[in-house]
């Protein structure tokens, strides 16, 4: 049973998950009503995102202001593609829209103690940023490889910290609080994580074909195959890799952390691109959130 003493020190962890960790804004905002306030946050990608503006003093009220005005168009002008190798999206545009919300402040200036996850594309290395401007550590905790381009930093092209480290829990250990939460945002029941052993046997599908750029851009960022009866597409490919991968990550490091509290947020109903669903994220994120901290404090 999970008890909160009166001004015990929270540790947060906050993990990945593109549009669908929107959902960490829900989960802050029911926190915040059963009295949960963090006094540390780390956070991955879209964690790191969230954590990191909540950590520079954006309230939840602010941050759901701030989703509520991206709808699709909006999003698709932060898109800046690129014909550079290695990448679709330059990702200056969203490095300023991030700028224009949290500004030029340091992270070792926060009034929450902040950590962001990286990696470094080219050996594997670990970064947890404790300190230097926010908005680099964010956008470097944000870049999927394949995707964003890599922010080159620390003699070091920093990609996404969902390679190694999806949610962080054990950097957290550092503060010794006296509980530690994960939030952790799960693809859905969809994925299967168990092993079958049985012969192999073909199963007819379509060609596998292969548009040019413009169109598998257009297609990566506005939809998805998923649920239809057809060979997969760049979407459906891409995004099913990442949430396999960062899933058992994550998983991985909550069975190393040993965390007080797991708040899990199934997010399948949003898409990893859906940033346009913010709101809807949110939503989804509070019910979920709310249920499980009122379950575990009683």
């Amino acid at each position: 049973m999970f008890k909160r003493k009166r001004n015990e020190d929270i540790a947060l962890g906050l993990s990945g998950g593109a549009a669908q960790g929107l959902g960490h804004i829900g989960a802050l905002k029911a926190m915040e009503e059963q009295k949960v306030r963090p006094k540390y946050i780390a956070g991955t990608s879209a964690g790191a995102l969230i954590g990191g503006m909540y950590a520079a003093g954006i309230s939840v009220a602010e941050m759901e202001d701030i989703v509520r005005g991206i709808d699709q168009d909006e999003f698709r002008k932060l898109l800046d593609i690129t014909w550079a190798r290695g990448s679709i999206v330059a990702g200056d545009r969203i490095e300023k829209f991030i700028r224009n919300i949290v500004g030029d402040v340091m992270i070792e200036d926060l009034e929450i103690p902040f950590i962001a996850a990286a990696v470094d594309l080219k050996t594997g290395k670990g970064f947890h940023f404790d300190s230097g401007l926010l908005v680099d550590a964010i956008r470097a905790s944000i870049s999927i490889p394949g995707i964003f381009k890599p922010v080159v930093a620390n003699n070091a092209y920093l990609v996404d910290g969902g390679l190694r480290q999806n949610l962080p829990l054990r950097v957290l250990r550092q503060f010794k609080p006296k509980k530690l939460i994960g939030v952790n945002i799960i693809p859905g029941p969809r994925l299967d994580f168990s092993w079958s052993q049985e012969p192999i046997q073909r199963t007819e599908s379509g060609e596998w074909g292969e548009p040019d750029f413009i169109e598998r851009v257009k297609e990566f960022f506005t939809g998805d195959t998923a649920d239809k009866e057809e060979t997969p597409g760049m979407t459906y490919l891409f995004s099913h890799l990442f949430e396999i991968y960062t899933a058992q990550v994550a998983q991985a490091e909550i069975e190393q952390a040993k965390p007080d509290l797991i708040i899990t947020l199934d997010m399948s109903e949003i898409k990893l691109w859906e940033f346009w669903r913010g709101e809807e994220a949110v939503k989804i994120g509070y019910t979920q959130a709310r249920k499980i901290l009122e379950d575990k404090s009683t």
